[in-house]
């Protein structure tokens, strides 16, 4: 079984985003890439850090026997932006994460996430590999995801009926039918 949108899949379209707004010298990345050094210049790490469920599933059965279960969650994706211009770059993701830009952006191109809120830009101490500080900034952007998969599901056409005349039905002494 498969999610609908996956998390690589969230990522690109956040990636996508973050490409419309931020100048091309600042490079965008997944966090956790184990044994990548960072890139050089300005960059921004995009981490998935919440997935909080906010309803109930929807089930909606489809005609080939199979179903589709949606589950709503606020999903909040920590990004980190690093070197200089670190705070005006994370001021600017900030803004237009709250402007009709981003909606329009994912409608666009991914329509089962929504951008909700974010956080305001806070400072973020990062030293690096030659002891020498960095200019680090974290936010948090908040997205409406609806994730979905499709598992078989039997139908109603499966059901298997037979018609039993009344009057061979009788009462057994326990009052059980048989």
């Amino acid at each position: 079984m498969n999610v609908f949108p996956s998390e690589a899949q969230i990522y690109d379209a956040l990636e996508g985003w973050l490409r419309t707004i931020l100048p091309d010298n600042v490079r965008v990345v997944e966090a956790q890439t184990n044994r990548a050094p960072p890139p050089p210049g300005p960059f921004v790490q995009m981490l998935i850090v919440t997935r909080r469920r906010y309803a109930t599933n929807s089930h909606v059965q489809n005609a080939d026997q199979t179903a589709t279960v949606t589950q709503p969650v606020l999903m909040t994706i920590q990004l980190s932006v690093f070197r200089e211009g670190a705070g005006d770059i994370a001021s600017l993701i900030s803004t237009l994460w709250r402007d009709g830009h981003a909606t329009t952006y994912f409608s666009e191109h991914l329509p089962e996430i929504t951008a909700v809120k974010t956080t305001d830009p806070r400072q973020n101490v990062w030293i690096n590999a030659s002891a020498q500080y960095v200019d680090g900034w974290n936010l948090d952007l908040t997205i409406d995801a609806r994730i979905s998969t499709t598992i078989s599901s039997p139908s109603a056409l499966d059901l298997h009926t037979a018609v039993i005349p009344a009057d061979l039905l009788h009462v057994n002494k326990d009052n059980s039918h048989g």
